[in-house]
């Protein structure tokens, strides 16, 4: 519905956050560069104050143009037409990167709201990034430190998330970025918890991908995984 076409749009404007600052700082350079020297063309009888000519500026870099002030030097008329051409090309970047973010997302749109339920759903029942590296040791049932598709899909389902066979499968495909038929604790924090994973393992160079966050430290494991499992018969009941 029209509020999942509004997250899609909210993530593609995220997604622009770190171009569109610069983008931004160009743009204001321009105006102050062009309404300047608009000012200082001009006579006072027509553009009196800076702010006008900041108005005429700004009206024309975005193509609406009322009339309500317009250059009568020649100067003035020479300035602003260059900077409709100016304007018309550099305004085509922003318009052209949110665009096109947009479309990467849309065409994606599936596979992020796939994301963005596995996150809730976790959330719901009390899991956070903090339990995976646990939930791994726990249905790696070949001590590889990593888990296949059956292996995750016993985990979803024992998890009672809710998904359907062809969700998790699509989920661990998303998940194992290259491919190669397993992933581990990192590649699942890192795909649906971005944010958690650069504290848990941004800061620490070298450690192994099963290790726990900075609150689980030094806690029996063999405890960590009576509780949990606890927990997950709990869920199932």
């Amino acid at each position: 519905g029209w509020c999942t076409s509004m997250q899609l749009l909210v993530s593609a404007f995220e997604t622009c956050l770190e171009a569109l600052p610069v983008l931004l700082y160009t743009m204001a350079v321009i105006a102050v560069f062009f309404a300047s020297m608009i000012f200082l063309a001009e006579s006072r009888d027509n553009i009196s104050t800076m702010s006008q000519s900041a108005w005429l500026v700004l009206s024309t870099m975005t193509t609406v143009g009322y009339g309500d002030v317009v250059p009568e030097t020649q100067w003035g008329i020479v300035l602003c037409s260059m900077l409709m051409i100016v304007s018309s090309l550099y305004m085509a970047m922003p318009v052209a990167i949110i665009g096109y973010q947009f479309t990467v997302i849309w065409g994606n749109r599936s596979t992020i709201l796939l994301l963005h339920r596995t996150r809730d759903r976790l959330a719901k029942w009390g899991f956070g990034a903090q339990d995976i590296p646990k939930l791994f040791r726990l249905f790696d049932l070949d001590d590889s430190e990593e888990i296949e598709l059956d292996e995750f899909t016993r985990l979803m389902q024992e998890m009672r998330i809710g998904f359907r066979d062809e969700d998790i499968a699509e989920l661990f495909k998303t998940i194992d970025k290259d491919a190669g038929g397993s992933i581990d604790t990192q590649e699942f924090i890192k795909t649906l918890y971005p944010d958690e994973f650069r504290l848990m393992y941004g800061k620490r160079p070298g450690r192994p991908t099963t290790m726990l966050s900075s609150d689980l430290a030094g806690r029996p494991l063999s405890s960590d995984l009576a509780g949990l499992q606890l927990d997950l018969g709990a869920v199932a009941h």
